[in-house]
């Protein structure tokens, strides 16, 4: 998952001329350069009337409430609106409403509730592989992504649906420096959890130092309600003015 910032340029970086160039040295946080490490995620096939639908799950223990979009519509079982105003707060703004919640059919026996953000578009990224696990005797989730526009972030009131750590025979967590290894409850497939720099190419090292041309502060639509992956929603007993809400 990509991490928010006020624009979409990087920290301490001067305004300059066109046609002027900077270097600038990437942010390292535990050792991990910014925007490596990833929120587990994988793809799922849900069977439909029409076929098996391609649903993604993110699996955010930091969100308290299930988000779901638009795009999640074939497998809706059911549908109620709450009644009273729910507010969710990202970094770039808070708004309260009265929301919809939809009753999701993850298929085999799985559903879930989750509340309606239309345009939830969560910007995603896979991780390699380390090569201590290439060799295992055992499945990785589906993580291909691209064309999937259904969206649901399972959250800590679905908690039982988040993956499980995977253990020796020791009962010690199988991880290295910074990946831990996991397994879904919904797919029994194996899920990266954490960063992987073990498979840096040329590109990726060259990118430890910025090449900018041109710094822009653009935020978009998808850029704020991206932020919502830490998103607080909470139930309001008092008024509150939503005529500028957008989502």
């Amino acid at each position: 998952m990509q991490p928010n910032h006020q624009s979409t340029g990087i920290a301490d970086i001067e305004e300059l001329d066109e046609g002027d160039t900077a270097y600038v040295r990437a942010v390292l946080v535990n050792q991990l350069r910014i925007g490596r490490a990833c929120t587990p995620f994988e793809v799922i096939r849900v069977k439909t009337a029409a076929g098996y639908y391609p649903i993604v799950l993110i699996y955010d223990t930091g969100a308290q409430v299930s988000l779901c979009n638009y795009e999640t519509g074939p497998v809706l079982i059911g549908s109620k609106q709450a009644d009273r105003r729910v507010t969710i707060s990202t970094i770039a703004s808070s708004t309260a409403k009265l929301r919809t919640i939809h009753t999701l059919d993850l298929g085999d026996g799985y559903d879930m509730d989750a509340i309606l953000i239309p345009k939830l578009r969560l910007h995603l990224r896979t991780i390699d592989i380390p090569e201590i696990w290439q060799d295992l005797d055992d499945t990785f989730a589906d993580q291909d992504y691209y064309d999937v526009d259904a969206q649901i972030l399972v959250g800590a009131d679905k908690s039982k649906l988040f993956p499980i750590t995977v253990t020796d025979p020791t009962g010690v967590p199988i991880e290295t420096e910074k990946c831990r290894l996991m397994r879904s409850r919904i797919t029994n497939k194996l899920i990266l959890f954490g960063a992987c720099d073990e498979h840096e190419d040329e590109l990726e090292r060259m990118d430890t130092e910025a090449h900018i041309h041109q710094v822009q502060a653009v935020e978009t639509e998808e850029a704020k309600i991206s932020s919502i992956m830490q998103n607080l929603a909470i139930s309001d007993f008092k008024p509150i003015d939503s005529t500028m809400d957008t989502d």
